[in-house]
C-alpha cells in the first residue's frame, strides 16, 4: 500500500515533467508554505499534513482535497481535449459552446479541475517552434502577456495561429512568429475571433484517445 508522500511526489513529478521551475522541489515547496527540506519529508513519509498545508498542496497539484489526504479520487477525470492544430487553430464551434457542442478525438491525459484549457496539436507546421506531435495547451480564462505565446485566430488569416505578443497598441496587435520573429504581422482587434495564451506544452506521450 502506497505511503501519503508516496502519491504527492508522483504528483509532483508529473507535473514537473510539464513545467521544471514551477514543480520544482524548492518552487513548490515556497507556493505551500513550507521549506524544502519539509516537502522533502512530505513525500518520503506517510506524514498527515495540517489542513491548511493541505488545501495548499490540492490547490497546487490540482487534485481534490480529500485526495491529498486519503489518495482517493473521487472526482471525475477532465483530461484536456485536443479541439485542432497549430495551422488550423482551435475549432470554434467547441469554444463558444464551452465544449457543449463540437467534437475532439483526442485529449492530453493530465487531470484539469475547474479550467477551460484546450489543446492544439503541433502537426505539419514548422513555423511554431515546437515538436511534431507535442500539444499546445491553451487557457482562454489567462491574461495576455507581452513576449509570451499566443494562440492567435483573425477572420481572413491563412498562416499558423500559434505566435508570439510582442505588443499591444489600442486595438492593434504585433504579433510575431516564433521560429521566426522578423516575421512581424499586425491585427486589428476587431478582425480578431481568439486570441488566448499558451501557459504550457504538453510531449506527445500525453496523448491519448478519446
Amino acid at each position: 500500500m502506497k505511503k501519503r508522500g508516496e502519491w504527492l511526489k508522483e504528483r509532483r513529478e508529473e507535473l514537473k515533467a510539464l513545467d521544471k521551475r514551477k514543480f520544482s522541489m524548492r518552487a513548490m515547496a515556497e507556493r505551500v508554505g513550507i521549506s524544502s527540506a519539509g516537502l522533502s519529508h512530505l513525500e518520503n513519509n506517510d506524514a498527515m499534513p495540517s489542513l491548511d498545508l493541505a488545501m495548499n498542496l490540492a490547490r497546487e497539484l490540482d487534485k481534490p482535497l480529500e485526495w491529498v489526504l486519503t489518495g482517493v479520487d473521487n472526482s471525475s477525470h477532465k483530461g484536456i481535449p485536443i479541439i485542432g492544430t497549430t495551422i488550423s487553430g482551435p475549432d470554434i464551434e467547441w469554444l463558444n459552446s464551452a465544449g457543449r457542442t463540437g467534437s475532439y478525438q483526442e485529449y492530453v491525459d493530465i487531470p484539469v479541475v475547474n479550467r477551460r484549457f484546450y489543446g492544439l496539436k503541433v502537426s505539419g507546421d514548422a513555423t511554431v517552434g515546437y515538436n511534431e506531435g507535442e500539444v499546445v495547451i491553451v487557457d482562454p480564462d489567462a491574461e495576455l502577456v507581452t513576449g509570451e505565446d499566443v494562440v492567435c485566430m483573425t477572420r481572413d488569416g491563412q498562416d499558423s495561429s500559434v505566435k508570439i505578443l510582442a505588443s499591444q497598441r489600442g486595438s492593434a496587435f504585433y504579433l510575431d512568429t516564433p521560429a521566426d520573429r522578423s516575421q512581424r504581422v499586425i491585427r486589428d482587434l476587431d478582425k480578431i475571433i481568439v486570441i488566448h495564451p499558451v501557459v504550457f506544452v504538453a510531449k506527445s506521450h500525453t496523448v491519448k484517445a478519446k
